[in-house]
């Protein structure tokens, strides 16, 4: 069942980030509940004024064109503060809703899932916070001021 929900969040956000959902250029707090995923989702994968300094979204380095990773294929991703990077390369995301929680695999004796290199995280909504809160990626203070963020300015919406 866990599965299923999050391969169907997923989805929804990997469809509304590559557009195949209508998309607002603002949004109020009234109509955050009229949204579909998919909608919220691709106004957040898209929009560059959620990282501090203003210009960098989650497509910056999971781009559209390369299959959701990094457009440069450097060794490390550029972060949203000038000369400071990732620890690694932006991997493809399109495949994230397929990865199995983390846990030991006896019969291989080793670590399999997580989202992550490390596994850190077992859900699409853990990974999706930590990018905005890296000092090294989007350099925000926290999921709360996030909020107040989305729920304040105008969102830029890619054209379909």
């Amino acid at each position: 069942m866990k599965l299923r929900a999050n391969l169907v969040a997923g989805i929804a956000l990997l469809l509304g980030a590559i557009g195949f959902s209508q998309c607002r250029s603002t949004v109020e707090p009234s109509q955050v509940a009229t949204l579909t995923k998919g909608q919220v989702g691709r106004m957040i994968f898209f929009d560059s004024t959620l990282s501090n300094p203003k210009g960098q979204s989650c497509a910056s380095c999971h781009s559209v064109a390369t299959g959701f990773s990094d457009p440069t294929h450097a060794l490390v991703s550029p972060g949203a503060v000038p000369g400071l990077f990732g620890k690694r390369n932006a991997p493809s995301i399109g495949y994230a809703v397929f990865a199995p929680t983390l846990h030991y695999d006896n019969v291989d004796s080793t670590w399999i899932g997580g989202l992550f290199l490390d596994g850190r995280v077992n859900t699409l909504e853990e990974q999706a916070k930590a990018p905005f809160q890296n000092h090294l990626e989007m350099n925000n203070g926290g999921i709360a001021l996030m909020r107040t963020a989305f729920l304040t300015r105008p969102l830029p919406c890619r054209a379909t």
